[in-house]
């Protein structure tokens, strides 16, 4: 594989011929945005973490001794959008939200919990339960 199969290039924040980008691209223009030919444009928006720090500190002395003490707190936030569910692409159901599938009562297990995460075997029309997981 070519490097691996990592990327040789990285563009975030500038199109594929290396133009900066004029607007910053949400994760939907990712998948909906089009190019003036119908193909997909795949925008990636600029690297912008939030990064802040601060910090207190004072000076004193006893007797022949002095302190120099203080406090610092550093806070960064990657600013990134993530999944609400690690382990799933689309919105989650729990057992208490599924009572039926298709029309069909459903009967979960007696040892499942009210918030366990139900799997189907298709998001966009399950048919059946194809298991459960315990957050």
């Amino acid at each position: 594989l070519l490097e691996s199969g990592n990327y040789t290039a990285y563009y975030y924040g500038y199109d594929y011929k290396g133009n900066k980008l004029t607007e910053r691209p949400s994760l939907d223009d990712f998948f909906t945005k089009l190019d003036e030919r119908g193909d997909f444009a795949r925008p990636i928006a600029a690297y912008e973490p939030i990064y802040m720090a601060g910090y207190i500190q004072d000076k004193f002395a006893f007797e022949d001794l002095i302190f120099n003490i203080g406090v610092r707190v550093d806070r960064f936030d990657a600013n990134q959008p993530v999944l609400k569910d690690p382990f799933l692409l689309y919105e989650a159901r729990t057992v208490s939200e599924v009572s039926d599938i298709g029309g069909q009562f459903v009967n979960h297990p007696g040892n499942m919990g009210d918030d366990y995460v139900v799997y189907v075997d298709n998001a966009a029309n399950p048919t059946k339960i194809m298991g459960y997981r315990n957050e």
